[in-house]
């Protein structure tokens, strides 16, 4: 059938129902005061069988589901910028290059800094290990020097007791001898006349022992004992003065050595220059890098302008994923409580459609501008494409329930009361009221569970008055439906 003759038909069907709905109202007029039962002229339908999904139809906001902010990884300069806000660009795009001058500018001035600043340290490695080297030589020499110069002194008071014993026996000698001669002399002055050559004799050998006790200088062993101590002064004075070369060492070489302190601050020092020479390298080689595209995406902030002195870690620009897209939406309770993570969702952009999933729901309710509370969800778009705009609506429709075979009726039948839903049914040609559990709905078709059959003719709407339990009703729907047929 054509859709003009359809639409013909519909024509045709309005008009007997104008009619009909006209001899109604002055059949009511004409007979008010004659009968309280009116016929109502309804339109019925009958339960079906059948597939029923529940959507959830709610618009968000479209976003990128990756957003990446690049910081400048270096200090430096910026030399080039080869995008523009709202520029596409794909994965591996150069975004922004570095003045490579400069960097190389600092490059060598940290090798300079380092290159000085490691002849210093092994500089003063150098001298701290000769100073520690005399430090250590003192060390050693100073205890054996203390006691060579004791040894020496005691050798010393030996000699010195030697002579002077050597000397003292040979005064004693002569000593002993003069004193047997007086003895002798004593006896021979008893007969002076008769022993006179004698005591003569006597007299001058006493005389001479004197002489020679007076006169006499050192003997050959005496000599060679004064010269062997002479020799051992010598040989104290060159220890002690080598002592004292020794002490002064010492001193000046622990003045002069690096305390830990200082060696810490100093090795310190030297790993800060490399440090620093070493972070200047990599800096250098990630400026010759640039700053490149991870992925396919849009511009969608852009902070530096080309010549700019910039800083570590400073933003310089925004970089949304065009490949990962999603839609924010707002959920009320009502529609809490059906939407699930995982759940497919239907996105409509302009006219085109797109397959999503339900990945995020928010823990937390935020109020909206009219009160009322509602909880942030995202649905990550499957397959974006190129008609896709960052900030735009788009329509969503969530699939939160599916079920199959179920008895279904259009939801413009069901009513709803403080007793809960129900249904009219027409029994014996009167409206006849049919509680009934409902289930899963869509925006045309609800599921009943409990309170209907197929059989059932259900009151869809009343083409005159209003439907009250227990009022007379004309069914039209098998004359609209002869007047549809071919």
């Amino acid at each position: 059938m054509s859709k003009v003759k359809r639409k013909k038909k519909k024509f045709i069907k309005w008009i007997i129902i104008a009619v009909l709905i006209v001899i109604v109202i002055f059949g009511f007029r004409a007979c008010s005061n004659a009968s309280e039962n009116i016929l109502s002229m309804v339109e019925t339908v009958t339960a079906e069988r059948g597939n029923l999904d529940d959507y959830v139809s709610i618009t968000g906001m479209i976003e990128s589901d990756e957003i990446k902010n690049y910081y400048s990884p270096v200090a430096g300069k910026v030399s080039d910028i080869n995008v523009e806000k709202g520029q596409t660009v794909k994965a591996g795009d150069m975004l922004i290059s570095y003045d490579m001058e400069t960097m190389e500018k600092t490059l060598e001035q940290a090798r300079l800094q380092y290159v000085t600043g490691n002849s210093t340290y092994n500089g003063t490695l150098h001298n701290d290990k000769d100073v520690l080297a005399d430090l250590q030589e003192a060390n050693t020499n100073l205890p054996i020097l203390e006691q060579q110069i004791k040894d020496e002194k005691a050798y010393i008071k030996t000699i010195q007791k030697n002579l002077e014993k050597m000397k003292v026996n040979s005064t004693n000698t002569l000593t002993v001898q003069n004193l047997n001669l007086q003895k002798q002399l004593v006896e021979l002055q008893k007969d002076p006349i008769a022993n006179a050559e004698k005591i003569l004799q006597i007299q001058t050998e006493m005389e001479t022992n004197e002489y020679i006790a007076q006169t006499a200088g050192p003997s050959e062993e005496q000599e060679k004992l004064e010269e062997k101590l002479l020799e051992e002064q010598e040989k104290l004075a060159d220890y002690e003065q080598y002592k004292a070369e020794m002490e002064a060492q010492k001193k000046q070489s622990e003045a002069s050595a690096l305390t830990s302190y200082q060696k810490e601050n100093l090795s310190a020092s030297e790993q800060l220059n490399l440090m620093n020479y070493e972070s200047a390298q990599k800096d250098y080689e990630v400026a010759q890098k640039g700053i490149v595209a991870d992925f396919d995406g849009i511009i969608t902030e852009l902070s530096v302008i080309e010549g700019m002195p910039i800083g570590e870690n400073i933003q310089m620009l925004t970089l949304a994923n065009t490949d990962k897209i999603k839609v924010t939406i707002a959920l009320g309770k009502y529609d809490l409580a059906k939407v699930k993570i995982g759940q497919t969702a239907e996105i409509t952009v302009f006219d085109n459609k797109y397959t999503g999933t339900i990945t995020k729901i928010d823990k937390m309710a935020t109020a909206s501008n009219n009160g009322y509370f509602q909880v942030g969800a995202e649905v990550e778009i499957d397959n974006p494409d190129e008609n896709i705009i960052i900030g735009l609506d788009a329509k969503v429709e969530i699939l939160t329930n599916s079920v199959e075979d179920v008895l279904m009726i259009p939801v413009g039948a069901l009513n709803a009361d403080k007793s809960g839903d129900f249904v009219y049914v027409i029994e014996n040609g009167i409206a006849v009221r049919r509680d009934v559990v409902t289930g899963i709905s869509s925006t045309e078709f609800i599921e009943v569970k409990e309170g209907l059959t197929e059989s059932d003719k259900i009151i869809l709407s009343a083409l005159t008055g209003v439907i009250e339990e227990g009022m007379p009703v004309t069914d039209m729907s098998a004359m609209m439906t002869d007047v549809e047929e071919p």
